[in-house]
């Protein structure tokens, strides 16, 4: 037995989600590029989630927890041991007073638009954003001048060992699109503190928004999101834009022609393609400008075989 089926096998033993062997995570990330996954599994809620986790930790699998699948490049050779995937799961919202909570998977335009019909207000800027509420935790994603350190009261996280600890906003020691979640920790539930507002005037706002991001970034095409983060120097978008790159190919990969920071998938794009397009970019602004651009999404898995 090899060992994507070795893990499934013993998953389903324990565990009461779905479990996928080398399923291909071109279907389940927004660049719609990468290799299969060993072993894929979409828990049932949050008790099977730690089960399996849990397993994994016992059986010494390596593991991964990827939320919407946004932010994320999936290399070609696909993914090692256990991908745990919460798209559409643990994405239980409620809201008391000003405070809403939601369990990690929750899709944050989803989040938006129930504070939105509470009066709450503090979550517009994610009315657009392709992403869970975890990751937009661990990443402290942000847009319009607010991030997820401006709103975060609290969280729950399941540590390396398998105890839970309340993480108070201090503790993820957040800064520019960072937090520090110790490394293997997996964000289970958080707490948001938002404002109360008029509903019509924070629909406007998420209205306005919404028309913004979609005048300025390509969100019809499949993408992960903005490439790099934003130097001090000048937003990467510009300092990519000024080197003639909107438009460049590599294979099936392109840097957009609406913002610069963002490589789409114009179809059948593989990983390596995209990743030969981000290394070319990094390459010519180190060259032309001294700036040497950071990664804002995350290339995981394994080079694909010769």
């Amino acid at each position: 037995m090899n060992a994507a089926l070795n893990i499934a096998a013993e998953l389903r033993d324990i565990v009461r989600g779905k479990v996928l062997e080398n399923e291909a995570m071109s279907e389940f990330t927004t660049m719609k590029v990468g290799g299969t996954a060993d072993a894929l599994f979409i828990p049932a809620d949050q008790a099977d989630l730690l089960a399996g986790i849990s397993l994994s930790e016992k059986k010494g699998w390596p593991r991964r927890v990827i939320g919407f699948g946004s932010n994320v490049i999936v290399r070609d050779g696909g993914l090692e041991g256990l991908s745990v995937l919460l798209r559409g799961v643990i994405d239980e919202i409620t809201v008391k007073g000003e405070v809403v909570r939601a369990g990690a998977g929750a899709p944050l335009p989803k989040l938006a638009r129930t504070a939105s019909k509470e009066g709450l207000a503090g979550l517009e800027w994610a009315a657009a954003i392709p992403g869970t509420l975890g990751g937009a935790i661990a990443g402290n994603a942000g847009a319009f001048g607010t991030s997820m350190a401006d709103i975060l009261a609290e969280a729950r996280v399941l540590m390396p060992g398998g105890s839970i600890e309340k993480f108070e906003n201090e503790k993820f020691a957040f800064s520019y699109r960072r937090s520090k979640l110790p490394i293997g920790a997996v964000i289970l539930e958080a707490g948001l503190k938002l404002k109360k507002d008029d509903t019509p005037k924070i629909e406007k706002r998420m209205r306005e928004m919404i028309e913004k991001r979609k005048a300025t970034q390509p969100l019809s095409e499949p993408s992960a999101g903005s490439i790099f983060r934003n130097p001090p120097q000048a937003a990467a978008g510009k300092l990519i834009d000024s080197l003639g790159f909107k438009g460049k190919r590599r294979g099936g990969a392109m840097v957009s022609y609406i913002h610069a920071n963002f490589i789409v998938n114009t179809g059948h794009a593989s990983a390596s393609d995209v990743i030969g397009l981000i290394d070319e970019i990094r390459e010519k602004v180190r060259a032309a400008h001294g700036v040497e651009l950071e990664l804002e999404v995350q290339i995981i898995g394994r080079e694909a075989a010769p």
